[in-house]
Formats: structure tokens, sequence, C-alpha cells
């Protein structure tokens, strides 16, 4: 085995979480960490990686042989290597993992699918992709209805999707590739103008400039903090906001011992907080302010089990970079 940075500890719990619930989510934490050691003298060791984007000596983690030598509690915010094929092989189809099953789910998320029938995973909130409108650069084009109306060649240099520095970074793509295949990756990206933060689209979209693009794609709790509201909407495709899940891995003889920590996250209280950010929970008792008759678009835990997904998410970037910068 190749040699792997490694924490001086084993730990109970790593959670990889979202920035902007960070600092919501440690307070929850810290409380039910000390509940836990005063009720039985045991003190949980976990690890929260700290930085956004930055690297972290857990990053690697996914890649070790023996399942004793991983947490018992992994959270994660995005398809990355707990989703691998190699991680899938070693670990989840020999069942080490079991879903934690909460209850009384919304049924926006049952009926996108999001629920593994295997057992293994569990989705326990999920970072929405929204279309941010520019009403002043959209002119006389129509509003797109749903993702497949922005590989029309109507909305060419009219579209941003998320990335940085020229580097594109968007759950979007796998989405495009999964329905129309290499095709429908070189549609859009004849027709993107640039890749932006989301943080920057929020900033641009709705000013009076040439910057910008009539079509943001971009994750609806950015989309929210767009300022310039008289000159911006919110479009939620019909076809459902493709999802970034959030989601849980537990070891099967686990789930009891800390239900302490799965009980935040599949609790109302955090939910309900994560959700007034706009990233909505499963938690029924959760009002996650979804427009109405809105939907989630997901692509599904067989696809993403049984494909070689880490492959697949390079590709469809590769792809799209490739016709992209022909077409500049």
């Amino acid at each position: 085995m190749e040699e792997i940075k490694r924490s001086n500890m084993k730990l109970d719990f790593l959670g990889n979480v979202v920035c902007p619930l960070k600092s919501i989510f440690l307070k929850e934490l810290e409380l039910k960490v000390e509940e836990y050691r005063k009720s039985t003298g045991r003190i949980l060791k976990y690890h929260i990686p700290g930085g956004c984007g930055r690297t972290d000596e857990y990053d690697d983690i996914w890649k070790i042989d023996y399942v004793d030598e991983l947490p018992d509690l992994i959270f994660s915010k995005d398809l990355g290597q707990f989703v691998s094929k190699e991680f899938i092989v070693k670990f989840i189809k020999k069942g080490y993992f079991k879903s934690p099953l909460g209850k009384n789910v919304h049924e926006e998320f049952i009926d996108a699918g999001c629920i593994d029938p295997e057992g293994e995973y569990w989705i326990y909130s999920v970072a929405p992709t929204v279309m941010l409108i520019d009403k002043i650069k959209l002119g006389n084009l129509p509003e797109p209805r749903i993702w497949n109306d922005l590989l029309k060649p109507q909305y060419k240099n009219n579209i941003i999707i998320g990335g940085r520095c020229g580097k594109v970074s968007s759950m979007l793509l796998p989405y495009i590739y999964k329905e129309r295949g290499e095709d429908g990756l070189k549609r859009l990206a004849s027709n993107v103008k640039d890749v932006w933060s989301a943080p920057d689209m929020a900033k641009v979209t709705g000013i009076n400039n040439k910057k910008g693009a009539a079509i943001n794609v971009i994750n609806w709790s950015f989309a929210k903090l767009c300022p310039n509201r008289e000159r911006v909407s919110i479009l939620w495709p019909e076809d459902g906001a493709v999802i970034s899940p959030f989601y849980m891995l537990s070891k099967k003889s686990k789930i009891d011992e800390l239900s302490v920590i799965l009980d935040i996250f599949l609790g109302s209280e955090y939910g309900q907080k994560a959700a007034d950010m706009f990233y909505p929970s499963v938690n029924i008792e959760v009002d996650n302010h979804l427009p109405e008759n809105a939907k989630f678009k997901w692509l599904g835990w067989d696809y993403v089990k049984n494909n070689d997904f880490e492959k697949i998410k390079d590709d469809c970037d590769l792809i799209f970079e490739k016709y992209w910068e022909k077409s500049r």
C-alpha cells in the first residue's frame, strides 16, 4: 500500500461540511460531544476539515486497505472519493456500511430517487443548482424551462457556469453527460461565455454592464444572495434542480453508539438551520422554503455506484473544456 498521510489517531467521526454550514454544525457537534462525554466517560475523536477547498490531512483516508482504520462515521459534502470505484469495491460492496434510514422524509427526495435502495448511503441534505436569470441581458430570448434548453444554439455566449480561473467545476456536467452524452457537453460548451465562482455570479448578475451573462448556473444558496433583486429572477427548472448530495456512511456496528452525531444531521434543529440557508433537509419536519411544485434532479444511486463516477466527472470536465476552448 502506498504511504498515506494519517493523523495520530483513528477517528470516530470524519465530517466534511460545506463552508457556509461549518460554524453552525461545529456548535451543535461540540455540545453533543460534551453531553456524550458526561454520560459515557468517553471522548469522541473527530475531525472537521477546516479549509474550503484546501488540502487536508485526511484527504487520502479513502485509500486505506482495512475497514478498521476508517472512521466509524463519515459525512461527505460531494460525490468524491467515497463513491469512487476503488472505495465501493473495497468497502461498500462488502457490506461494512449501513444507512441509518431516517424516517419521515420529504417527498421531493423520495420522488427524485435519493433513497439508496441498497441502504448503504444516506442523503441527509442537498445543494440544489438553479438558474439565476439576468432579465436585462436575456432581452427577447425565452427563459429556459428545462436543463436541456441550455443546449439550444440561441443561448450561445449567454451562459455562465461554475468554476474559477478558467477551470470548470459544475455538477451540471455529469447530468448533461448522463442524458445527452458527449454531444450534450459539446452543445453546452459552445453556449458558455465563461466559468465563474458562485459568489462572483451572485454579485454581478443584474448589474447593467458588459460583465456576466443572461443565464447563470449557480447554487441556490448563492442565487439567494444576489442583491440586484429587481433585475434578476431565480429559475427552478421544471425537470428539477440538479443536486449535489450531502450524505453519510455509518459502519453497521456503530450506528447505535454514534447516534449522538447522527441525531444532529438527521434532526430537525440542524436541518432547519441548514434549510434557512437554502440547503434543503430530508427531514419532513423542516421547512425547506422550496418554490411551489419544485423538484430535484438526481443522477441515481444505481448510476453513481455502478459506474466509475470519479472517472465520469473527470471525463466530463475534459470533454467540456476541449469543446469550450474550440468555441471561444
